[in-house]
């Protein structure tokens, strides 16, 4: 005899096999002793994973571009419906138009157009990637590999030793989150410090007098242990008054 039963993601866990459905909490017909099944082809968006990376490392400094990698493993012989990847960037993260990019894999399709339909909403940081859906006839689980930049910008927000964390869900057709994934990544700063000597180039050894010419030598130190590099600096003196500057010597860096 047949009877209807009710399939959620508890029983799928379990081990109950769906081998179709839009929706894991639909009613699906099954004879007793078979598989759960019903007439529109799809597995629940749950069934793929997703991991988060960076690709050139884990400590950065302002100005620097951090390049994300999201891999989106597909099961083989799987169909998924309605699938949106929402990345939330961390503070004062900036993403960098045009770098989206979304290599084809063999024998997995999709149905949207996730490059040319992203989107980024400045305001909450949020880029989203829709795929509608996907189907994996390749004989394996397969990953979509999606890869991006950002800039860590010059704000109070991003200060030396913080950590800013990256998350991405997945999401199916009810908009529910059915996977998430994260990475963490360190800003560190220069830590920069100035030192003043001062040479009597006239008379050297002996006070200053009228006429003298005297040099002045600034040294600037990038006490940083973690190779971040100061950008844009810029060093101001205020000469004293009865001083008349004469010229520029050489910048020489160890």
């Amino acid at each position: 005899d047949d009877y209807d039963v009710n399939v959620d993601d508890t029983d799928l866990a379990a081990g109950l096999t769906q081998t179709v459905g839009t929706d894991p909490t639909e009613d699906i017909t099954v004879t007793a002793g078979g598989t759960a099944t019903d007439n529109n082809g799809y597995f629940p968006a749950s069934a793929l994973d997703m991991v988060k990376t960076t690709t050139n490392g884990t400590v950065f400094t302002i100005g620097n571009t951090v390049n994300y990698r999201v891999a989106v493993e597909i099961p083989d012989a799987v169909t998924i419906n309605s699938v949106t990847i929402v990345d939330t960037l961390p503070d004062e993260f900036v993403y960098a138009n045009g770098t989206l990019a979304i290599p084809t894999v063999t024998d997995v399709e999709w149905d949207g157009t996730p490059v040319t339909s992203a989107s980024y909403v400045t305001g909450t940081r949020v880029l989203t990637i829709p795929f509608g859906e996907i189907k994996n006839t390749s004989g394996a689980d397969a990953d979509i590999v999606i890869t991006y930049s950002v800039t860590v910008a010059n704000s109070s927000s991003n200060d030396f030793g913080q950590t800013k964390t990256n998350a991405v869900v997945a999401t199916g057709n009810s908009g529910d989150i059915v996977k998430n994934a994260s990475v963490d990544v360190t800003v560190v700063e220069p830590q920069l410090s100035v030192a003043k000597s001062l040479t009597n180039v006239t008379n050297a050894g002996v006070l200053p007098d009228a006429g003298d010419t005297l040099r002045y030598t600034v040294a600037i130190t990038n006490g940083s242990t973690d190779a971040s590099i100061a950008y844009d600096v810029k060093i101001t003196d205020v000469l004293p008054v009865g001083l008349q500057y004469s010229a520029m010597h050489t910048a020489t860096s160890d």
